[in-house]
């Protein structure tokens, strides 16, 4: 039987390479992985057919974009309640204002971690990355000095001096 082979689109190089360290220890599982994330990881995913790829895993917006694109199964590295709690509560320990912002696969959680902790940080969703540039425009206007976000995000807040 030949091994399951999975194309892995990160969003930065660690992330590839923990793909790539995972799928050696599994001798069912043949991996390709590259760095590209939102439409770079998507036109990626293209490339490939289901004649060289069964499936494609990938995160957040990117996994949601590469879903538009491609009749393969894409199976999404989702953020653990966890990772995004860790997140909030650090940024709850600094006394500068802070925003989540994000694909819907990171702000979803985070809402509702929000409201359980009862935090008042704002939470604003996106689509494209478009959309983060205003929302990094409007928020850095209004004092914000940090963000919880994803990869495409953080590069533009950086440009806003978040």
């Amino acid at each position: 039987m030949r091994p399951t082979r999975i194309l892995g689109i990160a969003p930065y190089e660690g992330m590839r390479n923990l793909m790539l360290s995972i799928a050696q220890n599994m001798p069912d599982v043949e991996m390709t992985a590259f760095v590209g994330d939102l439409e770079p990881g998507a036109a990626i995913a293209s490339q490939y057919t289901s004649n060289t790829i069964d499936v494609i895993l990938s995160r957040g917006g990117t996994a949601e974009l590469i879903r538009q694109h491609t009749t393969l199964p894409v199976v999404e590295v989702e953020l653990s309640v966890y990772d995004i709690l860790r997140s909030l509560k650090l940024a709850e320990s600094t006394s500068s204002q802070c925003a989540v912002v994000g694909f819907p696969s990171i702000t979803k959680n985070a809402t509702l971690l929000s409201e359980i902790l009862q935090s008042n940080v704002d939470i604003h969703t996106i689509r494209h990355s478009d959309e983060a540039r205003e929302v990094l425009r409007t928020l850095s206007k209004q004092g914000c000095s940090a963000v919880l976000c994803d990869m495409v995000t953080n590069s533009l807040a950086r440009e806003y001096g978040l």
